[in-house]
């Protein structure tokens, strides 16, 4: 079983608060320069340096307006990148920051009052769920911010 650690720790993750942000991708992204606009599959960035500070890893891009991520196959350019999947709607002048790791398990416990977001769906107040998955879990988003600060307890091990 994994120890417990800090939120953004690559290599294990238990927390609650203060660590854990209200809302993002889990497992915490990586920023990198410039912001990014969406139009289906296509990215488009500007002051990015996607070829240089990719170097050519496939991951997955986090909209913080939309609170969703998805998975890029590589870029044309350093201003160019190509999602598998487009987001739910069309992106404009999101940072850039994006994800690489990949999970064996994940396990969210809603502890607020309040229901909350896990995977773009809604999740009640005291539900719990294990996502368990051999080949790796694609990074996944929540947001509990309606239940404050210690609306969470997430749990990752790879």
């Amino acid at each position: 079983m994994a120890q417990p650690t800090r939120y953004g720790d690559p290599e294990r993750f238990f927390t609650g608060t203060p660590d854990l942000p209200l809302k993002g991708p889990i497992p915490k992204g990586v920023s990198l320069s410039g912001t990014f606009s969406s139009n289906g599959n296509i990215v488009t960035g500007v002051g990015t340096l996607f070829s240089s500070q990719l170097g050519g890893v496939k991951g997955w891009l986090y909209s913080a307006s939309l609170n969703e991520v998805r998975e890029f196959q590589g870029y044309t350019s350093d201003t160019s990148l190509y999602l598998l999947s487009p987001f739910t709607s069309n992106v404009s002048g999101d940072p850039v920051t994006v994800c690489f790791i990949k999970y064996t398990l994940v396990t969210i416990a809603n502890l607020g009052a309040n229901a909350g977001l896990v995977k773009e769906r809604a999740f009640a107040a005291g539900e719990q769920e294990t996502y368990p998955n051999d080949a790796g879990i694609a990074p996944l988003t929540y947001d509990f911010s309606a239940n404050g600060p210690s609306g969470a307890l997430i749990l990752l091990q790879h």
